[in-house]
């Protein structure tokens, strides 16, 4: 089974970003693709 990746527009980012299950979790929009980092301490 493949994996399909797919380039995320920094629209569909922001929205992704409000959700509820991203809320205690560090984002970035890198080249298209998301990318969790680690959270500031």
């Amino acid at each position: 089974m493949a994996i399909q990746e797919q380039t995320i527009t920094a629209e569909l980012f922001l929205e992704l970003v409000d959700l509820p299950e991203y809320q205690d979790r560090v984002l970035e929009l890198v080249e298209g693709e998301i990318v969790e980092i680690p959270k500031p301490t």
